[in-house]
């Protein structure tokens, strides 16, 4: 069993979860998108969401079945076998549409509510300091420089894959794309945090006239948690890359083959602590969410325009007459993209550069 059959296969099943957790991740506050009861939430409820599950489970199982078949007799076609995430995915959505029209009956109207609108503005440099952001900007364009310094010592033939212990086992011809093409990617997807990371600055909050200073803590505390998780993406994923890229000189420069073992170390602890932290805010935020229905009775409140702005059962949003860009998700934990506001459009042609930036360097191998 190959480690790309393994690492897919544990991406597919985290998917998985994430697919079967997503319509009550916030209760019958938002229950396949949908307010409703108690009562049936735990009744009628229960039983779409096992039904739900049932169908979600066996397509992940007839989807594996078929990647495990394609990777032991075709083992050479990676591509395909990474398909299976983009089978497992919509398939998913489409699920979740079909039963969310299911729970649609069971819509309760949401009385008559009085809310409330924070006036405490935030401000970017509470959530960021001057000297982080100069020090993740140096490290991740310090690999750019270094390959441009031996650009002309490296190799005709370049690696383009490592193996678990490090050791090279995929190798391209050296070209300007496959050279620069990880320390690219790390910047771009900084510019992309950043831009992330300024638009969450305005989420707006609407908060219930009841429990208002307790549910804006908590909304608050969710959002700074929110920042610093992806800070610590930023920092690792930098790291991570800033390795695999300057190993491609350790590997084919005998100079500094001495180094390899480093990277890989470095490497591993960056992949590592990735998780952990990601592990660590994800619980950190649902016992926000636990939290804040223990003190105010409730994890989401939303007046009814903007109710009238979701889509697919919450999962797109599209208020023109909404000037946030982000907003929170009605599902899950987090915050999307208000599709009504103009620069959302902005921020997905940057976020399809990075397939066309991949797709620039495979051609050009």
């Amino acid at each position: 069993m190959s480690a790309a059959f393994i690492l897919v296969f544990i991406i597919d099943l985290g998917l998985l979860i994430s697919l079967m957790a997503l319509p009550v991740m916030k209760g019958e506050d938002a229950f396949f998108g949908v307010r409703v009861s108690p009562e049936v939430y735990q009744g009628e409820g229960r039983r779409i969401l096992h039904r739900y599950r049932f169908w979600l489970v066996m397509t992940f199982v007839e989807i594996e079945v078929l990647a495990a078949l394609v990777s032991f007799y075709r083992p050479e076609v990676t591509l395909a076998r990474m398909a299976s995430v983009w089978l497992l995915l919509p398939a998913g959505i489409i699920f979740y549409a079909l039963f969310y029209r299911q729970v649609k009956t069971f819509e309760m109207a949401e009385e008559k509510q009085r809310f409330a609108s924070s006036l405490e503005p935030r401000r970017f440099h509470d959530h960021t300091s001057i000297p982080f952001e100069v020090a993740i900007a140096a490290l991740a364009v310090a690999p750019f420089l270094v390959l441009i310094y031996f650009y002309p010592e490296i190799p005709a033939r370049v690696p383009i894959h490592y193996n678990f212990r490090g050791d090279a086992d995929g190798w391209a011809r050296k070209s300007v794309g496959m050279v620069f093409m990880l320390p690219f990617m790390t910047v771009y997807m900084q510019g992309l945090f950043f831009m992330m990371k300024q638009g969450l600055m305005e989420v707006k909050i609407t908060l219930p006239a009841e429990h208002t200073e307790e549910y804006y803590h908590f909304k608050e505390q969710s959002l700074i948690a929110t920042m610093r998780l992806m800070d610590w993406i930023r920092v690792t994923v930098t790291v991570m890359f800033a390795g695999l890229s300057l190993n491609m000189i350790f590997t084919t420069m005998s100079q500094f083959q001495f180094m390899k073992g480093v990277i890989t170390i470095t490497t591993m602890i960056s992949s590592a602590a990735m998780v952990t932290v990601t592990g660590y805010y994800i619980i950190r935020l649902f016992k926000i969410n636990h939290d804040l229905k223990n003190a105010t009775g409730r994890v989401y409140v939303e007046t009814s325009r903007d109710a009238a702005r979701w889509y697919s059962g919450g999962l797109v949003y599209c208020n023109p007459d909404d000037p946030s860009l982000f907003v929170e998700k009605r599902l899950g934990i987090g915050y999307t993209m208000n599709f009504g506001n103009k620069r959302a459009y902005l921020y997905l042609a940057y976020i399809v550069g990075l397939p066309l930036i991949v797709l620039f360097a495979f051609l050009n191998r």
